[in-house]
């Protein structure tokens, strides 16, 4: 039975194409392609652990006080817990400090040290009792600002927090009550 389909030409053994390369052992090919795959597989779970790790770890988020009761509800809240990290968020940051005060940005941030910070923070918790209440903020003189508690059996009393700007809508505090002289 002749061909259903012939050739006009002949057909040579092997293609030319394939003839130019050696021969390959196939086995060859699947260990390359199963570590290929491996590794792939390994960096894959390696970016997925990384992003999973990087997404856990977030900032805490600074709290933006929009009125002076925020701010001392803040601040009242800081010293209840002796939170240095809350307390100093309540501050002027640098760029902040930079953006109202120029130049002189960097005296500020060096007089309003840890030091003087952690001593604002004890003397406000020093005078907090574990039954004491917030009743709000009140304005003393100029830009100072004290928070008002409240002890069961007692008269309101003011806690002088320092003094206070407005950096945008944001309230912070600019001054602590007590500065490094300890005044």
């Amino acid at each position: 039975m002749p061909p259903l389909f012939a050739f006009p030409f002949p057909m040579p053994p092997h293609p030319p194409a394939l003839a130019a390369f050696p021969a390959v052992d196939v086995t060859e090919h699947q260990d390359l392609l199963l570590l290929t795959v491996a590794s792939l597989l390994a960096m894959w779970l390696w970016l997925l652990v990384r992003r999973r790790e990087e997404a856990g770890f977030q900032r805490p988020k600074r709290p933006e006080p929009l009125s002076l009761d925020e701010l001392a509800r803040s601040a009242f809240q800081a010293a209840r817990s002796r939170d240095m990290a809350s307390y100093r968020s309540l501050f002027l940051n640098g760029a902040e400090a930079r953006d109202i005060l120029g130049e002189d940005a960097a005296a500020y941030m060096g007089a309003r040290n840890p030091i003087v910070l952690q001593r604002n923070l004890n003397h406000l918790a020093g005078e907090l009792s574990t039954d004491a209440t917030f009743v709000g903020s009140v304005p003393v003189t100029g830009d100072r600002v004290a928070m008002c508690i409240r002890k069961p059996g007692h008269e309101d009393r003011a806690l002088l927090l320092g003094s206070v700007v407005q950096v945008g809508h944001i309230y912070r505090i600019f001054g602590p009550a007590l500065s490094s002289t300890g005044s």
